[in-house]
């Protein structure tokens, strides 16, 4: 797959674009199964090799509602423009890679550890507050 014109063409699609292109992301590291980086801010890699995929998207996008929300802000209290943003998780999917034993523990009444985990991802992925943005 030729990542450069993959994000190319998302670029076509969305004004800005940040996150993965290939399948089987390591939610840390920000590899694929043959170790290749991928992680993109638009054309460029966004190098961040220790932050959780969630905590990564939950941010540019809390990032990118409150600068829209500042950029409309009008004294004569006119209508905002109309805004899009897809937020596409991927932490619950494999490879599952644990978080935080903080989050195994909220998780602690599922007795299968793939469950557990996947309990474990999500519960992380919905503390990003960007319903609360």
């Amino acid at each position: 797959m030729n990542y450069l014109r993959s994000v190319r063409s998302c670029h076509l699609l969305f004004i800005q674009f940040y996150g993965v292109l290939g399948p089987g992301l390591h939610m840390i590291t920000k590899q694929l199964g043959l170790g290749h980086y991928d992680w993109w801010r638009n054309f460029e890699p966004e190098w961040d090799n220790t932050t959780h995929v969630s905590d990564l998207l939950n941010a540019e996008a809390i990032k990118v509602v409150k600068e829209h929300h500042a950029s409309q802000k009008k004294a004569d209290g006119k209508a905002y423009l109309p805004f899009f943003m897809h937020l596409s998780h991927l932490a619950p999917h494999d490879p599952l890679v644990p978080v935080s034993p903080d989050h195994m523990d909220k998780c602690a009444h599922v007795k299968n550890y793939r469950r557990k985990v996947y309990c474990s991802l999500v519960s992380h992925m919905d503390e990003g507050n960007v319903v609360c943005t």
